[in-house]
């Protein structure tokens, strides 16, 4: 097992060009793993997707009505797009550390 003062021992004989390829390597591990694990619980990805669209379905028609009611195109500086873009980056943002939490090993 690698502790982080041999890893440190190691990497003094490496060169810029190695350290980056490690580097690399290690990004890439991460990125197969975090795919392996959302293709394992593919249903669930594919509920959380359709679940996030009717969410954005249900505020763009409540946001379209607010707006046409008042006669505006943005309200406090925010249209209706940007509304919409707030509302999927905080879901996704909602998703992502419910996800974190659920792998937690405790």
């Amino acid at each position: 097992m690698n502790t982080g003062l041999q890893s440190q021992r190691q990497s003094h004989g490496q060169s810029q060009g190695q350290k980056i390829d490690l580097a690399w390597q290690k990004y890439m591990a991460v990125l197969q793993l975090s795919v392996a694990n959302n293709l394992a619980y593919m249903g669930e990805v594919v509920f959380r997707a359709m679940l996030l669209l009717a969410f954005i379905f249900i505020f763009l028609q409540l946001w379209t009505a607010t707006y046409a009611a008042r006669g505006v195109h943005s309200l406090a500086g925010f249209s209706i797009s940007d509304m919409i873009w707030y509302l999927a980056a905080t879901r996704y943002r909602e998703w992502d550390i419910s996800q974190r939490r659920h792998f937690t090993i405790r």
